[in-house]
C-alpha cells in the first residue's frame, strides 16, 4: 500500500525537501503540495491524501490557527521551524496532531526516518470502532462530580464508549481527568481527531464545544459570541442524533437547563435518557428540565442509575 501525502508549507524549498525525504521510501508519495491554507476548501484539497503534513507558521491562515479544522478532515503531522519542546509543538499535539517534527531534525538520517515512520503510523489510523458500540454521555454541572464518583466505576471493564461534559472553569480539566481515571476508567481530554474508544472516558474541554461524528471521531471548536455554556450539552447531543439508537444520555446534577433544548430530539432518534433523581441532586434544575423535555425519561437515584449503567454495553 502506498501512503499518499499532502504537504502544506509556504516555502517551496521546504516542500521540495519534504518530497525528497518522503519519496526515498518506496511506499510513500507526495500527491499534492500547497503553498498555504488561505481560501483552501479542505474537503476538496485533502480528498486525495491519506496524511497531511503542515507547517504551523504561514501567512494568511496559519497551520496553528486552522488546526482544529485540519484534524477533523485528515490525520495531521506537523513539520515546523519551532523546536519539538516549544509551546507551539505542545499546542499542536494537544489539539490533535498525530506527530510533530522540527525541521532541524530533518538534517539527520534519524530525523528523516522518524518522519517517514510517523507518516506510516498516521496513515494506519485508529483501530476500527464498531458503529454500534454503545455510547454513554454524562452531562452535568454543579454537584455532578458527586454522582460521577458513584457512576463511573459501573462502566469499568465494559465495552462502552463514554463522554463526560461537565461545566467547569478553564484550567481545571487536567485535575478533573486525573480524578476520573482514579475512579476506575481511563479518562482523556478530548481533542479534534480523537476517536472515542471503548473502555475510555472522553472529557469535554472547558471553553470549547465538542461534537461527535458518526464515525466516533471528535471535533472540537470555539464557542460563538453569546453562547451561555461552552462546552454546551445541546451542541454535543445534537451531533449524536445519527447515532441515537446506540446512545444513553445521563443527566446529572446541575444549574440551568443545558441539554434540554436538544435531548428530546435525541430521544426521538432512539436514545435512552436517564436522569439523576432531582431529590438526589445538589442542584436539580438540569435534571428537572430534562424530564420536562423528554417523553420517556427515567429519573432514578444514584444506586439504580449505577445498576442501569452496569448493563449499558447491551444497548
Amino acid at each position: 500500500m502506498t501512503v499518499r501525502v499532502i504537504a502544506v508549507d509556504d516555502s517551496a524549498i521546504a516542500l521540495a525537501r519534504l518530497e525528497e525525504i518522503l519519496e526515498e521510501a518506496a511506499d510513500i508519495r507526495i500527491v499534492k503540495k500547497l503553498p498555504g491554507l488561505l481560501d483552501v476548501d479542505l474537503d476538496t484539497a485533502f480528498s486525495a491524501g491519506d496524511v497531511v503534513l503542515v507547517d504551523m507558521l504561514m501567512p494568511g491562515r496559519s497551520g496553528l490557527g486552522a488546526l482544529d479544522d485540519l484534524v477533523a478532515h485528515k490525520p495531521i503531522l506537523v513539520v515546523s521551524d519551532a523546536a519539538a519542546d516549544s509551546e507551539i509543538a505542545k499546542e499542536a499535539m494537544a489539539r490533535g496532531a498525530k506527530g510533530y517534527v522540527a525541521k532541524s531534525e530533518l538534517a539527520a538520517p534519524a530525523g528523516r526516518e522518524r518522519l517517514r515512520r510517523l507518516v506510516r503510523r498516521a496513515a494506519s489510523g485508529h483501530p476500527a470502532v464498531r458503529a454500534e458500540t454503545p455510547i454513554v454521555v454524562f452531562i452535568g454541572s454543579t454537584g455532578a462530580h458527586r454522582a460521577l464518583e458513584q457512576l463511573v466505576p459501573a462502566l469499568a471493564g465494559k465495552n462502552v464508549r463514554s463522554v463526560v461534559l461537565q461545566h467547569m472553569p478553564v484550567g481545571g480539566e487536567e485535575h478533573f481527568v486525573a480524578w476520573l481515571t482514579r475512579l476506575g476508567v481511563p479518562a482523556k481530554l478530548a481533542s479534534s481527531g480523537h476517536v472515542l474508544e471503548a473502555g475510555q472516558l472522553a472529557v469535554a474541554r472547558a471553553g470549547r464545544h465538542m461534537e461527535i461524528e458518526a464515525s466516533g471521531r471528535v471535533r472540537v471548536r470555539p464557542g460563538a459570541e453569546g453562547d451561555l455554556h461552552v462546552p454546551s450539552a445541546d451542541v454535543l447531543l445534537r451531533s449524536l442524533r445519527g447515532l441515537g439508537a446506540h446512545v444513553t444520555v445521563v443527566v446529572l446534577s446541575g444549574l440551568g437547563r443545558d441539554g434540554a433544548r436538544t435531548i428530546g430530539e435525541l430521544e426521538d432518534a432512539g436514545a435512552r435518557v436517564l436522569v439523576q433523581s432531582p431529590d438526589d441532586c445538589v442542584a436539580s434544575s438540569m435534571p428537572e428540565a430534562a424530564v420536562r423535555a423528554t417523553q420517556r425519561p427515567r429519573a432514578l437515584p444514584l444506586t439504580l442509575l449505577a445498576r442501569e449503567l452496569s448493563r449499558a454495553e447491551r444497548r
